[in-house]
Order: structure tokens, then C-alpha cells, then sequence
């Protein structure tokens, strides 16, 4: 059951990050934008998941989210390419950029998601 929840969040993942990604890119600029905001988005949403999990325990369904769900959603390897073709293009100071800002604010999102998850449970 684990990995059907597994796959079925998985394209779940990977369709709603198509869709974000057809809907709000711009190619009037050479900065990844929608990957990063993807990617962050997907690491806020994994924060507050990290919080059931450490607190509640695994479940099937938060198991799908997190593996499923963000996995599909999030993407090293778009993260990667669209780093090497800043570089490609000469634009080295982008690349940097956005190679060490992304898994910052990565960590920031989840590290606030999973106080803000564990403040606003604590309140009911």
C-alpha cells in the first residue's frame, strides 16, 4: 500500500509541477525562477510534513506525500541542468547565484514550515 501511495503522489508531484511551470514561467529571464520557487515550495511543504512524521509516525499517506508528492514535485536534476546552462552562457554570476541560494532558501522554508506546523498544532 506504502508504494502505491507512493506512485500515485508521485505523479501527482510531477504533474502539478508541470503545470506551475507552464503557467508562471518566463522566458524573458535567464534566471530559473519557477524551478527555485518550485523547489522551495517543495521544501516548505516537506517541513511541515517532516513535523507529523517525527511527532505522529509514519503513515501511508504521509509517506506518499513526502516521497510521492514531494519528490515528483521537486527536481535536483532541473535544478542542476539549469545551473549548467547559466554557466554555459557565460553568465557565471547567475549560476553561483542560484546553485547557493536555492538550497539555502530550501532549508530556511523547511526549517520555518516545521515550527510553523508544530506551533499551529500545539494550539488545538
Amino acid at each position: 500500500m506504502k508504494l502505491l501511495s507512493i506512485a500515485i503522489f508521485g505523479v501527482a508531484g510531477v504533474l502539478t509541477r508541470h503545470f506551475i511551470d507552464s503557467k508562471f514561467s518566463d522566458s524573458s529571464t535567464t534566471v530559473p525562477l519557477t524551478t527555485f520557487w518550485i523547489n522551495v515550495l517543495g521544501c516548505m511543504f516537506a517541513g511541515s510534513l517532516a513535523y507529523f512524521l517525527l511527532n505522529r509516525g509514519a503513515t501511508v499517506l504521509t509517506t506518499g506525500l513526502l516521497v510521492g508528492f514531494c519528490g515528483g514535485l521537486t527536481t535536483f536534476s532541473g535544478y542542476t541542468l539549469q545551473t549548467l546552462n547559466l554557466q554555459q552562457n557565460g553568465q557565471l554570476l547567475k549560476a553561483f547565484a542560484y546553485v547557493t541560494l536555492s538550497p539555502i532558501a530550501g532549508l530556511i522554508f523547511a526549517y520555518l514550515s516545521f515550527h510553523l506546523t508544530a506551533f499551529l498544532t500545539s494550539q488545538q
